[in-house]
């Protein structure tokens, strides 16, 4: 019914909605009831690896906060004009060849390599 992902995170297996380990989260609740019957969660197997072009907002900034860049990312974002503000603060998806994420990349000095490692760690979220 769960699997547990290597930040801790939790993954409900029937919608693959990521659960944070927050006790207020509803979610988490009933997870916690779930292990209370003596049931464990698997560990989380990504659905897809390498290659990964497209992502959600959610699983880019948990990649950028795993490697340590999030607040790098949004102290750029901060300077920026408010269209790529309202862009990166309301897009449901990510798109690693986006003109936007080509600039960030570039004003960060992040290579394609890193780009794809980012990519390819989101998308195993």
């Amino acid at each position: 019914m769960f699997s547990i992902m290597p930040n801790g995170f939790i993954v409900r297996l029937s919608d693959g909605v990521i659960i944070p380990n927050d006790i207020s989260n509803n979610d988490y609740k009933k997870y916690l009831d779930w292990k209370s019957l003596g049931n464990e969660p698997s560990i989380h197997v990504p659905t897809q690896l390498s290659g990964a072009t497209k992502i959600t907002r959610l699983k880019a900034r948990l990649a950028m906060a795993d490697k340590g860049v999030l607040d790098q990312l949004e102290s750029w974002i901060a300077t920026q004009p408010q269209q790529v503000k309202v862009l990166y603060e309301d897009s449901d998806w990510i798109f690693k060849d986006n003109s936007i994420v080509k600039q960030a990349a570039l004003a960060l000095n992040w290579s394609d390599a890193f780009l794809t490692e980012l990519f390819t760690l989101a998308a195993s979220l």
